[in-house]
């Protein structure tokens, strides 16, 4: 059994729950003054089932034609295909790093032979301009913007 403390507080946490029982950990932790991880800790002590909220992901950049829904990595994959695709029709070979320990998804021999490191972007564009990429410390050469419906930007252009 748990001290009177633990007691008073899982006491407290379901009289949250019974008042609003679509609350999430952290909104019990709010209304309680404590920590969602204290939050936690008492209703795994307690036996108390807190509802689980339902995390909000942005939509993908890229749709399924058929309006199937795709996750982030699917859409990461297809924009990597695609890149891959336009890189073939440059004349451009291009490879697939085995392990990826920087941000390069794309490495490719261009026709002149040089050899250029990519980082392949999903984008939409938004009103005018496709936004430029950030950069990074460990950043590859180029970025190779993918939106819908357009052909693949890159920046810079490649040689």
């Amino acid at each position: 059994m748990g001290t009177p403390n633990e007691n008073s507080t899982a006491g407290r946490i379901r009289a949250v729950i019974e008042n609003s029982p679509s609350m999430s950990a952290a909104q019990v932790a709010d209304a309680l003054g404590v920590s969602r991880q204290r939050v936690h800790q008492v209703c795994i002590a307690a036996g108390i089932k807190l509802p689980r909220s339902e995390r909000r992901r942005p939509e993908p950049r890229i749709a399924c034609a058929a309006g199937v829904p795709i996750s982030h990595t699917v859409a990461g994959a297809i924009a990597e295909t695609i890149v891959v695709a336009d890189l073939l029709a440059r004349g451009c070979k291009p490879y697939t790093p085995v392990v990826r320990q920087r941000s390069h998804d794309i490495i490719a021999v261009t026709p002149s032979g040089a050899v250029v490191t990519i980082e392949v972007r999903s984008a939409r564009r938004d009103g005018g301009s496709l936004p430029t990429p950030r950069t990074r410390s460990d950043k590859s050469q180029h970025y190779a913007l993918v939106a819908a419906g357009e052909p693949v930007i890159y920046r810079p252009p490649l040689p």
